[in-house]
């Protein structure tokens, strides 16, 4: 059986199995909280100070409301319990609520782990008592913390309801940044972190939710931001049969299709390198739009 894999060219620090645990404030007041905790005080029990602060008092409040309520005592706020409070849970609804955020008000505990060039897996456990909506956009970033590592970030855009305090696993597609570096290894900490507000790679990210191209033209034209690539360095991205052979992954093809995203993206691609590679490029493409387009002068 024929196994392909991507690798880096020249860099032999596997990625599968690195895991790394964000830290999340899980002292921050959640309004949600402080209403459920006054809710029960009107309805005569005692879940202690309505400070928004989730405990051992409010549970038993929550629980002891459901069971003289005839609702399963969970000790969750499910929909049938906020509804009977009269409690409004946003993210519940079909309104998912940005990653970021969620991480910010301590909302959510996440694991995140580079499970290959072009996969990030990430776990989510609800850290509140009720259900909550999580969006993770295309363009999620994700930092190894190390100037010398690559730091990743989402192709796809992924949303998961987290309903109980169990973790939920997720596996995304993904592609990596700053080429030049060695990919992380070991006991590497990623976070989850937005981008830099000088970068220009968020100008891709609506034309890589249409654009349907497969990992190897989103990686290349990555690169091209990040690192400027020419079409030799971005050979660096091979393919593997059986750990034997090994194949160029981002081709003229690849490259081509990427450039032209990076210009539909608002990207000045005549002021790349790879711009002057184009005859090169242009001379192994089947794709008769394609090599009209690089025909383009200067």
């Amino acid at each position: 059986m024929n196994v392909s894999k991507l690798i880096l060219l020249c860099v032999v620090v596997s990625v599968v199995g690195l895991t790394s645990t964000l830290e999340v404030r899980a002292s921050v007041s959640d309004p949600i909280i402080a209403d459920l905790q006054a809710k029960l005080l009107i309805a005569g029990f005692s879940p202690g100070p309505a400070d928004g602060y989730w405990g051992g008092k409010t549970e038993a409040a929550l629980k002891a409301f459901q069971e003289a309520g005839g609702l399963p005592s969970s000790g969750r706020l499910d929909a049938e319990t906020a509804a009977r409070l009269e409690i409004d849970i946003p993210g519940t609804e079909g309104t998912p609520q940005d990653i970021h955020d969620l991480i910010d008000a301590g909302k959510v505990e996440v694991k995140a782990s580079a499970r290959a060039m072009d996969l990030v897996g990430i776990e989510l456990r609800s850290g509140r008592p009720y259900s909550i909506s999580v969006r993770i956009p295309l363009g999620t970033y994700f930092t190894a913390g190390s100037p010398d590592l690559q730091n990743m970030l989402t192709t796809k855009e992924v949303i998961r309801s987290l309903n109980s305090e169990d973790w939920v696993s997720i596996s995304i597609q993904a592609a990596s940044t700053d080429r030049q570096r060695g990919i992380p290894g070991g006991d590497v900490r990623l976070k989850v972190q937005k981008l830099p507000g000088t970068s220009e790679l968020p100008k891709l990210f609506p034309v890589f939710s249409s654009s349907g191209a497969s990992y190897p033209v989103l990686q290349a034209a990555i690169w091209i931001v990040t690192d400027n690539s020419t079409f030799e360095e971005l050979a660096v991205l091979i393919q593997s049969q059986d750990g034997f052979s090994a194949t160029r992954s981002i081709n003229e093809p690849e490259v081509a299709r990427a450039m032209r995203i990076c210009s539909e993206a608002g990207i000045d691609i005549k002021a790349r390198k790879i711009w002057s590679d184009r005859a090169t490029i242009r001379g192994e493409l089947a794709d008769e739009t394609l090599k009209e387009w690089l025909e383009q002068d200067p």
